[in-house]
């Protein structure tokens, strides 16, 4: 069954005036070609849709059910063009990136300003976690990006070095590197460290380097 949408809007306009030539006016109709329109689509529907009498018109169920879904089906319709309109102003995307929490709080902030103001037509959601956890996301395709130390198993995942993270050596001012401008983590094992959960991806950086064959 076809349905014109050029009806369905005259139908919802008779339906609201309640008169069949105050519907014809809204839509920009003679009444002939609105009577005509009106008739055609009680035909189609196989069952009359108005009562007519002197005062106007008034639907039967038949054209109550009509009007109800019209005016559904013309809403979604307008939804569908101001969603489409949004294209034709630029390509637009929606990613989902993931990131430890050195990238998510640190070096991230800055870069994703400047590509979000260049890139107006990207929306993007930003959600941290756990290295390794993100690597498994990633692996079965909950995120587009991510953003994660290199402490990780990377293995059959593209990836792309962003950034060093420095780390910075704090130590007592009687300490025998104090005076040091720079150092390598491998010098400092053998000192006790503060420490951070198992999980994270400094922690384990830390644990590659004490293992023999590590980092």
């Amino acid at each position: 069954m076809h349905y014109d949408l050029i009806d369905l809007r005259l139908f919802l306009h008779v339906h609201e005036a309640g008169s069949i030539t105050a519907g014809a006016a809204r839509s920009h109709m003679t009444l002939a070609s609105a009577s005509a329109r009106v008739r055609a689509l009680e035909d189609t529907m196989g069952a009359p849709l108005l009562i007519r009498d002197r005062r106007g018109v008034r639907p039967t169920p038949a054209g109550q059910t009509l009007a109800r879904q019209a005016q559904q089906v013309l809403a979604q319709l307008a939804r569908l063009q101001d969603a489409m309109a949004e294209h034709a102003q630029g390509p637009r995307a929606h990613l989902r990136l993931l990131a430890n929490t050195s990238a998510a709080s640190v070096h991230l902030p800055p870069l994703l300003a400047r590509f979000l103001a260049a890139n107006p037509g990207y929306t993007l959601d930003l959600h941290e976690g756990a290295s390794d956890h993100i690597v498994d996301a990633l692996r079965h395709a909950r995120a587009e990006l991510a953003v994660v130390s290199d402490a990780a198993d990377l293995s059959g995942l593209d990836t792309v070095q962003l950034c060093n993270d420095r780390l910075v050596l704090i130590v007592p001012r009687s300490h025998q590197l104090a005076g040091l401008r720079s150092t390598s983590l491998e010098a400092v094992m053998n000192d006790p460290f503060i420490g951070l959960q198992d999980s994270h991806a400094l922690q384990a950086l830390v644990a590659g380097t004490q293992t023999p064959g590590g980092l």
